[in-house]
Protein backbone atom coordinates (compact mmCIF):
# COMPACT_ATOMS: atom_id res chain seq x y z
CA UNK A 1 0.00 0.00 0.00
CA UNK A 2 3.18 2.62 0.64
CA UNK A 3 4.14 1.92 -2.74
CA UNK A 4 0.88 2.58 -4.39
CA UNK A 5 0.93 5.95 -2.47
CA UNK A 6 4.73 6.76 -3.00
CA UNK A 7 3.38 9.34 -5.38
CA UNK A 8 0.20 10.68 -3.44
CA UNK A 9 1.13 14.13 -1.52
CA UNK A 10 0.76 14.13 1.95
CA UNK A 11 -1.69 16.98 1.85
CA UNK A 12 -3.84 15.07 -0.52
CA UNK A 13 -4.30 12.14 1.88
CA UNK A 14 -7.59 14.01 3.22
CA UNK A 15 -9.28 13.11 -0.16
CA UNK A 16 -7.32 10.72 -1.84
CA UNK A 17 -9.49 7.81 -3.08
CA UNK A 18 -6.70 5.22 -2.76
CA UNK A 19 -6.08 6.69 0.61
CA UNK A 20 -9.65 5.98 1.98
CA UNK A 21 -8.95 1.97 0.28
CA UNK A 22 -5.67 2.08 2.71
CA UNK A 23 -7.42 2.74 5.45
CA UNK A 24 -10.04 0.36 5.19
CA UNK A 25 -7.27 -2.17 3.97
CA UNK A 26 -5.50 -1.71 7.11
CA UNK A 27 -8.60 -1.68 9.47
CA UNK A 28 -9.25 -5.19 8.28
CA UNK A 29 -6.04 -7.30 8.59
CA UNK A 30 -6.75 -9.01 11.76
CA UNK A 31 -3.31 -8.05 13.76
CA UNK A 32 -4.06 -4.20 13.95
CA UNK A 33 -7.61 -5.14 15.01
CA UNK A 34 -6.10 -7.34 17.80
CA UNK A 35 -5.56 -6.38 20.91
CA UNK A 36 -1.64 -7.63 20.65
CA UNK A 37 -1.15 -4.74 18.44
CA UNK A 38 0.75 -2.53 20.20
CA UNK A 39 2.64 -1.03 16.87
CA UNK A 40 -0.22 0.62 14.54
CA UNK A 41 -2.85 3.17 16.18
CA UNK A 42 -6.64 1.26 15.85
CA UNK A 43 -8.05 2.24 13.74
CA UNK A 44 -6.52 3.28 11.43
CA UNK A 45 -7.62 6.75 9.58
CA UNK A 46 -5.98 8.93 6.89
CA UNK A 47 -4.48 11.13 9.65
CA UNK A 48 -2.57 7.98 11.12
CA UNK A 49 -2.14 5.52 8.26
CA UNK A 50 1.36 4.02 8.16
CA UNK A 51 2.48 5.96 11.33
CA UNK A 52 3.56 3.50 14.07
CA UNK A 53 3.76 4.52 17.74
CA UNK A 54 5.23 3.28 20.72
CA UNK A 55 2.12 4.55 23.28
CA UNK A 56 -1.39 4.95 22.05
CA UNK A 57 -1.63 8.60 20.90
CA UNK A 58 2.11 9.36 21.46
CA UNK A 59 3.66 12.06 19.28
CA UNK A 60 3.95 9.91 15.86
CA UNK A 61 0.36 10.00 15.50
CA UNK A 62 -0.42 13.45 16.68
CA UNK A 63 0.58 16.45 13.90
CA UNK A 64 1.70 16.41 10.35
CA UNK A 65 2.77 13.48 8.60
CA UNK A 66 5.98 15.16 8.25
CA UNK A 67 7.96 15.80 11.25
CA UNK A 68 8.91 19.73 11.42
CA UNK A 69 12.44 18.43 12.33
CA UNK A 70 12.87 17.76 8.51
CA UNK A 71 11.43 21.09 7.90
CA UNK A 72 12.43 23.78 9.41
CA UNK A 73 15.96 25.12 8.35
CA UNK A 74 18.69 25.48 10.76
CA UNK A 75 22.26 25.51 11.19
CA UNK A 76 25.67 23.13 11.62
CA UNK A 77 27.52 25.77 13.01
CA UNK A 78 27.62 29.01 10.95
CA UNK A 79 26.71 26.92 7.37
CA UNK A 80 22.85 26.80 6.97
CA UNK A 81 20.81 23.92 6.48
CA UNK A 82 17.61 24.88 4.22
CA UNK A 83 15.81 21.19 5.38
CA UNK A 84 15.89 20.72 1.02
CA UNK A 85 16.92 17.29 -0.08
CA UNK A 86 17.71 15.60 -3.44
CA UNK A 87 14.50 13.83 -4.28
CA UNK A 88 13.52 11.13 -7.08
CA UNK A 89 11.91 12.06 -9.96
CA UNK A 90 8.13 10.25 -9.51
CA UNK A 91 6.29 8.00 -12.30
CA UNK A 92 4.80 10.94 -13.77
CA UNK A 93 7.65 13.17 -14.51
CA UNK A 94 10.12 10.77 -15.67
CA UNK A 95 10.82 8.44 -12.46
CA UNK A 96 11.43 4.63 -12.43
CA UNK A 97 9.43 2.09 -9.87
CA UNK A 98 11.37 -0.99 -9.19
CA UNK A 99 10.36 -4.98 -8.95
CA UNK A 100 7.10 -4.22 -10.22
CA UNK A 101 7.02 -7.37 -12.05
CA UNK A 102 7.56 -10.65 -11.04
CA UNK A 103 10.52 -11.36 -13.22
CA UNK A 104 12.39 -8.50 -11.88
CA UNK A 105 11.67 -8.96 -8.65
CA UNK A 106 13.30 -12.84 -8.69
CA UNK A 107 16.43 -11.22 -10.35
CA UNK A 108 16.26 -9.24 -7.20
CA UNK A 109 16.20 -12.22 -4.80
CA UNK A 110 19.02 -13.74 -6.69
CA UNK A 111 21.31 -11.12 -5.87
CA UNK A 112 21.29 -9.31 -9.30
CA UNK A 113 21.02 -5.62 -9.27
CA UNK A 114 19.08 -3.22 -11.32
CA UNK A 115 20.33 -2.18 -14.58
CA UNK A 116 18.51 0.89 -14.42
CA UNK A 117 19.35 4.22 -12.94
CA UNK A 118 17.72 6.41 -10.39
CA UNK A 119 16.26 9.67 -11.85
CA UNK A 120 16.93 12.54 -9.86
CA UNK A 121 14.56 16.17 -9.47
CA UNK A 122 16.98 18.95 -11.05
CA UNK A 123 15.54 21.17 -7.95
CA UNK A 124 16.00 20.89 -4.36
CA UNK A 125 12.62 20.51 -2.45
CA UNK A 126 10.81 20.29 0.57
CA UNK A 127 9.60 15.89 1.77
CA UNK A 128 5.90 16.32 0.56
CA UNK A 129 5.48 12.48 -0.52
CA UNK A 130 6.41 9.02 0.14
CA UNK A 131 8.96 8.79 -2.50
CA UNK A 132 10.49 11.58 -1.29
CA UNK A 133 11.14 10.01 2.26
CA UNK A 134 12.62 6.75 0.11
CA UNK A 135 15.37 8.96 -1.24
CA UNK A 136 15.98 10.58 2.25
CA UNK A 137 16.46 7.33 3.81
CA UNK A 138 18.40 5.74 0.80
CA UNK A 139 21.30 7.36 1.80
CA UNK A 140 20.65 8.96 4.94
CA UNK A 141 23.74 8.89 7.26
CA UNK A 142 23.14 6.71 10.41
CA UNK A 143 22.13 9.33 12.84
CA UNK A 144 21.30 12.54 10.83
CA UNK A 145 17.36 12.95 11.51
CA UNK A 146 17.99 12.58 15.18
CA UNK A 147 21.13 15.23 15.16
CA UNK A 148 19.82 17.49 12.59
CA UNK A 149 16.75 17.22 15.08
CA UNK A 150 18.98 18.25 17.63
CA UNK A 151 20.27 20.96 15.67
CA UNK A 152 17.01 22.78 15.03
CA UNK A 153 16.25 22.34 19.05
CA UNK A 154 19.20 24.40 19.60
CA UNK A 155 18.64 26.80 17.03
CA UNK A 156 14.99 27.91 18.73
CA UNK A 157 16.42 27.45 22.27
CA UNK A 158 14.57 24.53 23.54
CA UNK A 159 14.84 24.53 27.11
CA UNK A 160 16.76 21.85 29.34
CA UNK A 161 15.23 18.93 30.63
CA UNK A 162 13.64 20.32 34.18
CA UNK A 163 15.73 17.50 35.98
CA UNK A 164 19.15 18.87 34.50
CA UNK A 165 21.39 20.29 37.58
CA UNK A 166 22.61 23.05 35.62
CA UNK A 167 19.48 24.68 36.00
CA UNK A 168 19.78 27.72 38.16
CA UNK A 169 23.36 27.51 39.21
CA UNK A 170 24.55 30.90 39.02
CA UNK A 171 28.17 29.60 38.85
CA UNK A 172 28.11 27.12 36.90
CA UNK A 173 26.20 26.17 33.05
CA UNK A 174 26.24 22.77 31.10
CA UNK A 175 28.40 22.31 28.13
CA UNK A 176 30.40 19.46 28.20
CA UNK A 177 28.58 17.96 30.68
CA UNK A 178 24.59 18.17 29.98
CA UNK A 179 24.74 20.94 28.06
CA UNK A 180 24.97 21.39 23.78
CA UNK A 181 28.27 19.38 23.15
CA UNK A 182 27.69 16.97 25.38
CA UNK A 183 24.06 16.37 23.61
CA UNK A 184 26.05 16.64 19.62
CA UNK A 185 28.54 13.92 20.77
CA UNK A 186 26.57 11.57 22.52
CA UNK A 187 23.91 11.31 19.57
CA UNK A 188 26.46 9.86 17.28
CA UNK A 189 27.50 7.78 19.92
CA UNK A 190 24.60 6.03 20.87
CA UNK A 191 23.83 5.61 17.37
CA UNK A 192 26.36 3.50 16.71
CA UNK A 193 25.80 1.19 19.56
CA UNK A 194 22.29 0.70 18.81
CA UNK A 195 23.61 0.14 15.16
CA UNK A 196 26.21 -2.55 16.27
CA UNK A 197 23.27 -4.36 18.78
CA UNK A 198 20.80 -4.52 15.72
CA UNK A 199 23.45 -6.00 13.54
CA UNK A 200 24.14 -8.05 15.99
CA UNK A 201 20.79 -9.34 16.63
CA UNK A 202 20.17 -9.30 12.84
CA UNK A 203 23.34 -11.65 11.22
CA UNK A 204 23.96 -13.90 14.55
CA UNK A 205 20.93 -14.25 16.37
CA UNK A 206 17.91 -13.68 14.04
CA UNK A 207 19.73 -14.84 11.04
CA UNK A 208 16.66 -15.59 8.87
CA UNK A 209 14.68 -14.26 5.70
CA UNK A 210 12.33 -11.69 6.06
CA UNK A 211 8.95 -12.73 5.82
CA UNK A 212 8.51 -11.36 2.55
CA UNK A 213 11.74 -12.99 1.38
CA UNK A 214 10.94 -15.13 -1.96
CA UNK A 215 12.54 -18.48 -2.18
CA UNK A 216 13.11 -20.58 -5.77
CA UNK A 217 11.70 -23.94 -5.63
Amino acid sequence: MGALLRDVQFVDYPTNPLVALAVADMNNLSFVRSSSNQEVPFPVTRQNLFRGQLAAGDGNVQGPYVSQFLLQPTFFGAQPLTQQYQRFLSLSEGGTDYMTSLSEYMRMQDGNVPKRQLAFDSSFRFIRMGRDLAAYTHVDVLHQAYFVAFLVLASIGAPLNPGNPYIGSQAEHPFGTLGGPDAAATIPEMASRALKASWFHKWIVNLRPRPERCRRS
